[in-house]
């Protein structure tokens, strides 16, 4: 044997003298290599699971937080997001979040490519991490442990949802900072203990649910040597005491600024912390289905069974501690660390959030590391043993002698055969129980990242699997409403009014699809109701519905409502214009001057520009009023004529009949002496076959003005069609005179 290891390391030695190809210039790539396939293995998985959130897109409170965000779009932001916390969205101080933000804009814009990149960037390295970590820590099953962390299901919200980033880079540095303690605790140095807490620091100012670390170093001190003695403690109180500043300063900004208005007993609160405790652990074993927003649970205490998966989570907590001596410490500790990473989302602390759920997937992002390594673990275990019991009973044969002499040609007896072969499908049937698993987690995870594409599959995909949710249904519509898809919209938006009867914006929203839908009255009740509903009215609110109550022709709603927003707002541009022409509307001229004294001359600004750009429907309307106003102007009548005449043929000619004619008739009727609009309605007459009366107005025409070419020619072809009566055929009318 010396003589073998020798002849290898000359045999080594004369390689690297040839140019280094041998065994010893080969063994420093194979080691990296054996490092790194491990982690790019796991980079495989995360794009094969997560591959469609390159096509998604901002979801919900993207826009809120991100793209509405001013520090994150302007250059001079930064010092905004880190001194002056009040002008984010934002109501807790994360200032390393939207600095990563910020950074980003600042290199590919609001690309929503970019960011999803970087949130998958994130995840491969915490998962990268997280297998370095159970690594060191001698964890069986590590590389299992961390391949089910990459592609777990429930890892797609903060994966693919981008706002959700603060969850990632939290726990990026939640991770870097348990690395660097131990390698503090294997060779204690300042510097790296420095490197520590500017990591936890970093951490508590990505999301503050880092504020756990240092329990979880007590925590994982206990687990390795069974007790947590003094200089544990020493040693994590900088860490408590930090957490602690900045957790409460956090909640001191964040209380101020979020108005919460729940008031949960503790006993409730109790309630609501263990059944999430369960709730995040059932979906790790069975993440099926992942709606967003789960429906809230009943935490009344007075129900005994609402008490039953606190009382359960005592007794597992109390049996693994006793089974310590059997079972040893991982699994409590597992199960320690998953409680204590979530605890400041159980419940304890008021947010935002317990409005609309208890749970969310992002927050057991980093907390389910504990029950997947357990679990991991618990398989790895299981298979060892399964392995030694295969040799065990090779050796029992080869003990009791029932082997006989049989031997075969390699030298192996039949036991030892069994033996390997026993071995070989253990260690298949693993394989393909580890492959399956990953395969279906992978293709979960593929499934409900494409929830993510953009708001409409986004909100669609909560209200479909949460159907009493209001936001999904309320939000859904709200996408479609943007996409002027309002006949769509209708139904989501009144399914959110019927779930939430109190929601002012549903109201709003379902007063913008039926005004776009031309359904006025049923607009003005939507606002009325919105308007109720609203914790404080606004001269906006009462705008809106003034403008509706105008355009059904409800005057008088209309001036009530108006007249409120201006004594709200005197100024109110808007409201004005529309008491104004709701004035002329309703033939009520010394109101509308009163309020606007140079009301005529500026409707006639107003119609003159509107003939400029050929909208003659609406410079006739203005021309109207103004004509109201000053009934003896020839001139505002002479510009009327102008454009009802134009507007008259222009639907002749697209073979409106009867708007033409009743174009004709106004204008006839405001100029009587006109030869030409006579035999223009005379020709709008005989196409709608009404011949008699045609005859009639191009003698009217021919009356006025004998030598009127079109009148006379037109005569003759209505009494043709008199006498012979056959389908119509009037030649298109003259075009009027030009405006004077």
């Amino acid at each position: 044997m010396a003589n073998a290891d020798k002849l290898r390391g000359n045999a080594g030695r004369g390689s690297a003298r040839r140019g280094g190809a041998g065994r010893g210039a080969a063994a420093p790539c194979s080691r990296r290599w054996r490092e790194w396939a491990p982690l790019m293995a796991l980079g495989g998985l995360i794009l094969a699971g997560f591959g469609p959130v390159f096509w998604a897109g901002f979801v919900w409170d993207d826009s809120v937080f991100l793209l509405e965000a001013r520090p994150v779009r302007e250059w001079g932001g930064l010092l905004d997001i880190w001194f002056n916390p009040a002008s984010m969205a934002e109501g807790h101080y994360w200032p390393l979040v939207y600095t990563a933000f910020w950074l980003e804009h600042k290199l590919w814009g609001f690309n929503p490519l970019g960011f999803h990149a970087v949130n998958l960037l994130l995840h491969w390295l915490n998962t990268a991490l997280l297998l370095r970590l159970l690594q060191r820590l001698a964890v069986p099953g590590a590389w299992l442990a961390a391949a089910v962390f990459a592609v777990h299901p429930a890892h797609a919200e903060p994966v693919a949802w981008v706002i959700s980033r603060k969850d990632l880079l939290a726990s990026l540095f939640y991770l870097l900072a348990a690395g660097c303690w131990l390698r503090y605790r294997s060779r204690p140095t300042a510097r790296a203990y420095l490197a520590l807490l500017g990591l936890f620091v970093a951490g508590m100012l990505s999301k503050s649910f880092v504020v756990t670390l240092p329990a979880m170093l007590l925590v994982a001190a206990w687990w390795r040597h069974g007790r947590i003695v003094k200089t544990d403690v020493l040693q994590t109180m900088p860490l408590f005491l930090i957490g602690a500043f900045i957790a409460i300063g956090d909640l001191i900004f964040y209380f101020e600024r979020a108005v919460l208005h729940f008031d949960y007993s503790f006993a409730e609160r109790l309630i609501i912390a263990g059944k999430a405790l369960w709730f995040y652990a059932g979906k790790l074993l069975w993440p099926q289905p992942l709606p967003v927003i789960y429906p809230k649970w009943d935490v009344d205490p007075g129900q005994l069974l609402n008490w039953l998966p606190l009382l359960l989570a005592a007794a597992l907590a109390i049996g693994l501690h006793l089974a310590r001596g059997r079972i040893g410490r991982g699994p409590l500790a597992g199960a320690l660390f998953f409680a204590i990473t979530l605890s400041p989302v159980l419940g304890f602390a008021n947010n935002s959030y317990m409005g609309i759920s208890f749970v969310a997937d992002r927050y057991q992002y980093l907390a389910s590391a504990g029950i997947l390594t357990v679990l991991a673990a618990g398989a790895a275990m299981l298979y060892r043993r399964l392995e030694a019991a295969a040799r065990r009973g090779a050796f029992a044969d080869a003990a009791a002698g029932r082997n006989g002499a049989a031997t075969f040609a390699d030298g192996r007896d039949g036991a030892e055969l069994r033996a390997a072969w026993l071995h070989d499908a253990i260690r298949c049937a693993a394989a393909i129980l580890a492959a399956a698993l990953l395969a279906i987690y992978g293709a979960l995870s593929f499934q409900q990242a494409q929830a993510y594409r953009d708001p409409l599959i986004f909100f669609n995909h909560i209200r479909t699997h949460n159907p009493g949710e209001y936001h999904g249904h309320y939000n859904y519509g709200l996408a479609l409403m943007e996409r002027k898809r309002y006949e769509e919209a209708e139904a989501p938006t009144r399914r959110a009014i019927e779930i939430a009867p109190e929601s002012s914006a549903a109201h709003q929203n379902l007063a913008v699809i039926t005004h776009n839908l031309g359904r006025h009255d049923e607009t003005l009740a939507a606002l009325k109701q919105a308007t109720e509903l609203a914790g404080k009215q606004t001269a906006e609110q009462y705008y809106h519905i003034g403008h509706v109550a105008a355009q059904v022709e409800r005057y008088d709603e209309a001036e009530r409502f108006l007249l409120r927003a201006l004594a709200m707002e005197p100024g109110h541009r808007e409201a004005e214009d529309t008491l104004v022409f709701a004035y002329l509307d309703a033939g009520r001229y010394a109101d509308a001057l009163a309020l606007r004294p140079g009301i005529g001359a500026a409707l006639q600004r107003i119609a003159g520009a509107q003939i400029k750009e050929g909208r003659f429907e609406d410079a006739a309307g203005n021309y109207r009023r103004a004509a109201a106003i000053e009934p003896e102007n020839a001139q505002v009548r002479a510009n009327l004529n102008y454009a009802l005449s134009q507007l008259a043929v222009e639907n002749f000619t697209e073979r409106r009949f009867q708007k033409a004619l009743e174009l004709f008739r106004e204008i006839t009727a405001l100029d009587p002496g006109n030869a030409e609009a006579h035999s223009n309605l005379g020709s709008a007459l005989a196409q709608l076959g009404r011949f008699r009366e045609a005859l009639a107005s191009f003698e009217r025409a021919l009356a006025i003005d004998p030598q009127l070419e079109s009148a006379g020619y037109n005569r003759r072809l209505a009494l043709e069609k008199l006498r012979a009566q056959p389908e119509n055929g009037a030649p298109p009318p003259s075009k009027p005179a030009p405006e004077q």
